[in-house]
């Protein structure tokens, strides 16, 4: 159920190159299966990656925003399963009351993680899929919207093999952005 990534014609030709790009990771939002290990590495390795192209970013997590601390589900969601309700994120809330943050920090770009989906299945194995969204913040545009699924398998703890779980969903964000000459 992957999507397959779409860049938006523009006529400037956007580029995070020697840009800066405001990071808004909702992937928190699912830590418990995600691991705080993980969220780590991916966030440190995708600002290395950034950094490596001239592009200055910050990442802000939704549970470190102001609507992220006062945010309570609306019910108990079992660990690492699905159930046909979902709590409503609230991606708009948050990015708005960064907007002045945004532009303090010069954001030419703002980055969404969102994660998408995350499924159990047999004994140890987990599927899960990133959503990707980079928007102009002067325009609105969305400039690209991808979505990464991926899969792992679990011995004894979720935040086992991090730094090479983490390499694979940054390695293939980065190359997606290479495809698109956003990098």
């Amino acid at each position: 159920m992957s999507a397959s990534p779409t860049a938006a014609a523009n006529a400037s030709k956007p580029s995070l190159v020697g840009t800066s790009v405001f990071i808004y990771s909702f992937l928190d939002f699912r830590e418990a299966e995600f691991s705080p290990e993980l969220l780590d590495e991916i966030d440190e390795q995708l600002e290395t990656a950034l950094k490596a192209h001239g592009t200055v970013s910050t990442v802000l997590r939704f549970k470190n925003s102001v609507v992220g601390t006062m945010y309570y589900p609306r019910r108990e969601r079992p660990v690492f399963g699905r159930s046909s309700e979902s709590d409503q994120v609230p991606v708009d809330e948050v990015i708005g009351e960064n907007e002045a943050a945004e532009r303090a920090f010069h954001a030419k770009y703002r980055l969404v993680e969102f994660p998408d989906d995350f499924q159990v299945w047999q004994a140890g194995w987990r599927r899960f899929t990133i959503r990707w969204i980079l928007i102009d913040c002067s325009t609105g545009e969305v400039v690209l919207n991808h979505a990464y699924t991926g899969r792992n398998f679990i011995w004894l703890s979720n935040g086992e093999r991090s730094e090479s779980r983490g390499k694979t969903i940054v390695d293939a964000f980065v190359s997606t952005l290479r495809k698109y000459r956003l990098l």
